[in-house]
């Protein structure tokens, strides 16, 4: 199922975001860009990374 859902994240810290939205059942996300240890951790929660995508209009990516 594809869709947008928006959710008040927690406080960020290192590691919380990918646990939060792997709690919620997010699989995919897409960022404009992060650091190789973001992403190891995303993945480590089973999270798949797409970067590079304009945050002006995300959705038409």
């Amino acid at each position: 199922m594809l869709g947008v859902t928006f959710y008040t994240p927690p406080v960020h810290q290192p590691g919380t975001y990918p646990r939060f939205l792997a709690e919620k059942g997010v699989s995919t996300i897409i960022s404009g860009g992060m650091g190789p240890k973001a992403q190891d951790i995303f993945a480590q929660n089973n999270i798949e990374v797409f970067m590079g995508v304009n945050s002006e209009d995300p959705e038409h990516w």
